[in-house]
């Protein structure tokens, strides 16, 4: 294990294909609204970081 490894953890999260597909039209408009592109881990990673941000305060 390389000292990367030891500071790193591993989330696996499954979704239903319709909620998959929900996330999926969220990213779409991110990208239209934002003009970013940002994939589907990407933004439930924003929700957690919000989420924990939000708790923390």
């Amino acid at each position: 294990m390389s000292k990367k490894d030891e500071h790193q953890r591993q989330i696996n999260i499954i979704l239903d294909e319709d909620r998959y597909q929900e996330i999926l039209k969220i990213c779409s408009n991110y990208k239209a609204k934002q003009g970013m592109k940002i994939t589907p881990t990407e933004y439930i990673l924003m929700l957690i970081d919000s989420a924990i941000g939000n708790k923390t305060k």
